[in-house]
C-alpha cells in the first residue's frame, strides 16, 4: 500500500490517495476503516513531521499514540 498526501500550496492536505504496490497485500475491511480514520487524524501531523526531517533535515520527536481514535 502507498499513501500519496496532496498538499494545496497553502500546505493543506487536499486528498490523501490509498494505491496498491504490487506484491504488498492490500489492506482491507476494517483494517482499512481504521487506517482511514488514522490518517483524518494525524495526516496534517504526519506531513508537517515530514517536511520538517526531509527537507529541513531537522530532527523530530516521537509521538505515542495512546488515545483511542473513533
Amino acid at each position: 500500500m502507498q499513501i500519496m498526501p496532496v498538499v494545496s500550496s497553502y500546505g493543506e492536505i487536499s486528498l490523501i490517495k490509498i494505491t496498491n504496490i504490487s506484491g504488498v497485500r492490500p489492506l482491507k475491511g476494517k483494517d482499512l476503516k481504521d487506517f482511514e480514520v488514522f490518517l483524518e487524524n494525524f495526516a496534517d501531523k504526519i506531513v508537517e513531521k515530514w517536511i520538517s526531517y526531509f527537507v529541513y533535515h531537522k530532527d523530530v520527536e516521537f509521538e505515542k499514540i495512546t488515545k483511542r481514535l473513533k
